[in-house]
């Protein structure tokens, strides 16, 4: 299991490294636009507990995507000291480019594998994600 989570942290750190055609925002807030297509409009302490990242650091993030116009914020009608956040048609392009850069980077990696073996670990790494997500 060591060498495992080695590789994929190798793995990670490697794709990290790879160029991206958006420069619009940074690397790390392309995440919290998944998360906000995926979840919906949301307060930063959600995506902040969701990243597992500090909230100095979401905080950060949120500027940057609010000055790219990637996000939208409105009053929380249920407690209008918060803010509700939400991505923008700006941010699906974004995230968009982002999906597509990294859809390249893995499909050149893997151009010498086998249709089957590309399933199987698509297959096993969205099982591994569900279970992390049952811890």
């Amino acid at each position: 299991m060591r060498e495992f989570v080695l590789a994929l942290v190798d793995t990670v750190q490697r794709a990290r490294r790879q160029h991206s055609s958006v420069d619009s925002v940074e690397r790390g807030a392309v995440g919290m636009l998944a998360q906000l297509a995926e979840s919906g409009e949301v307060r930063g302490t959600e995506l902040a507990q969701h990243a597992c990242l500090d909230a100095s650091t979401v905080s950060r993030h949120l500027r940057a995507l609010d000055n790219a116009g990637c996000i939208t914020r409105r009053t929380d009608p249920a407690d209008a000291r918060a803010a509700l956040i939400d991505i923008s048609p700006a941010g699906r392009e974004v995230l968009a480019k982002a999906l597509a850069d990294r859809v390249t980077t893995f499909t050149r990696a893997t151009a010498a594998w086998s249709p089957a073996d590309r399933a199987t670990l698509a297959r096993l790494m969205r099982r591994l994600s569900n279970e992390l997500e049952n811890l």
